[in-house]
């Protein structure tokens, strides 16, 4: 059985159930799958890692994409990797289909194409309703009780699901389209220009999910792998380093540029410090224990200590 840690975060609390399966290094060469792999070292490295203690109502999956978004006051895009996940997994998981029906005898549905709705009308189900099912009011799940024995049990339903082989390809799958669907056209732009083999923006659009890192350029490939490990925490300040890293002429210098702007910038706990607690170095040490890059290069791209 599973452990379900009671966790209490800021003003919220709630739930923390740690996957025990590791998210497999994919020996594919593919760009995007590289970049999938960095992603959940940094996001939920081992498969069915779970929380509903941060006031989000469920988090889940290598993006760990939420239930629901507070600052915004809407559903979150767990809904729709769910919806995927019944759609290709339901037939073969028991544990998916137990989340399906629980779901079901709240009377809830999720769409095809990614909404929570209500079986009887098809409405949009509101944001701190899905809070206060999957959690507690406002996100703040008591220590004990009978609110505290529910959102434990969801916690669980959710955790089962996502811990199960069957999804895990659909997981990869939809963080990889989610990657290349955000801030399309700047992205496809750094990499059409500095991309080692020269194509169009149009071309580069379906290229990109096919191309390995050799085909790519090793310094645009690495660049654009820690950028993307970036984007997932914030995609806002990340797309800002990206822009100004574009006035380099060279791939090389590009990189350079692109690593640093994310290293130095203030948002979250991006920037480098010496207690090396920020997300500048995991993401480094994620890269140099994947073995995908020579180490060398990586030291010359992203040293350890920026300046």
């Amino acid at each position: 059985m599973p452990e379900a840690e009671y966790v209490r975060f800021k003003d919220g609390a709630g739930f923390m159930i740690r996957g025990r399966v590791p998210v497999e290094k994919p020996k594919s060469a593919l760009h995007l799958r590289q970049s999938f792999y960095i992603i959940s070292q940094l996001e939920a490295s081992r498969w069915g890692t779970v929380q509903n203690y941060d006031k989000a109502g469920m988090s889940a999956g290598p993006l760990h994409v939420t239930a629901v978004l507070p600052a915004q006051g809407k559903q979150g895009m767990l809904w729709e990797l769910l919806a995927r996940m019944f759609d290709e997994c339901m037939e073969s998981s028991e544990n998916v289909r137990a989340l399906h029906d629980a779901l079901a005898l709240d009377g809830w549905q999720v769409t095809r194409t990614g909404s929570l709705v209500w079986w009887k009308d098809g409405k949009r189900v509101d944001m701190e309703t899905i809070r206060t099912r999957l959690s507690a009011v406002n996100g703040l799940v008591p220590p004990e009780g009978w609110k505290h024995e529910a959102a434990k049990k969801w916690a669980l339903l959710f955790h089962k699901a996502f811990a199960d082989p069957c999804t895990y390809m659909t997981q990869e799958l939809y963080t990889i389209d989610w990657l290349i669907r955000t801030q399309q056209e700047v992205e496809l732009n750094a990499y059409t220009k500095y991309m080692a083999k020269k194509m169009s923006v149009r071309d580069a659009t379906n290229y990109i999910q096919y191309a390995s890192g050799i085909d790519m350029g090793e310094d645009l490939h690495l660049a654009m792998v820690v950028y993307h490990a970036f984007s997932v925490n914030g995609p806002a300040p990340a797309l800002r380093a990206l822009r100004a890293a574009m006035s380099e002429k060279t791939a090389e210098g590009f990189a350079k540029a692109l690593i640093k702007n994310l290293g130095t910038t203030s948002y979250g706990r991006w920037r480098d410090t010496p207690d090396n607690k920020n997300r500048y170095d995991k993401t480094r040490n994620a890269v140099l224990a994947s073995g995908y890059w020579n180490p060398e290069r990586v030291n010359l791209l992203m040293p350890e200590n920026l300046k």
